[in-house]
């Protein structure tokens, strides 16, 4: 095995969350951090994270101001006509680390050397604030994803 690793920076943490307001009060009014990007999205990525339940998701990017910081993501499943999809969320509620990379064939081919394998496809993301991305989840060895976030930037 070669010693292959590409470069990875942890970007954000995701949660999944059942009730967006609730949190967005949380997360803005009590730790104070600031909403960078709140959006929308039909996406086969919200397919993928809600086990085949839901196609929309609404995605809350938070930061603490400080330019070079970490970002926390809220995720919300919405079901077909907007709503939260509260079903879905209660059965999909995960913490995800994300690591933005600059190739995400690198990384693939770096994590099968090591045995590892995508859990899903790749997906393009166009967020309206932070630009278009592509992403890929993977399971840790307790279960948890682990998504890579490749940004095409403006």
């Amino acid at each position: 095995m070669s010693n292959a690793n590409p470069s990875k920076t942890l970007v954000h943490v995701d949660l999944t969350v059942a009730d967006m307001e609730r949190s967005l009060a949380f997360y803005t009014k009590a730790l104070g951090l600031l909403v960078l990007e709140d959006c929308v999205l039909e996406t086969e990525a919200a397919y993928f994270l809600s086990a085949g339940t839901c196609r929309k998701m609404r995605m809350v990017f938070l930061t603490s101001g400080n330019t070079s910081s970490m970002m926390v993501e809220l995720i919300q499943l919405l079901d077909d006509g907007g709503q939260a999809a509260s079903a879905a969320s209660s059965r999909c509620r995960e913490v995800i680390l994300a690591f933005l990379v600059s190739d995400l064939g690198e990384v693939a081919r770096a994590m099968a050397e090591h045995g590892q394998h995508p859990v899903s496809d790749v997906f393009e993301i166009q967020l309206t604030q932070l630009g278009r991305a592509q992403v890929v989840f993977y399971r840790d060895p307790d279960g948890y994803l682990v998504e890579f976030v490749e940004f095409a930037y403006r």
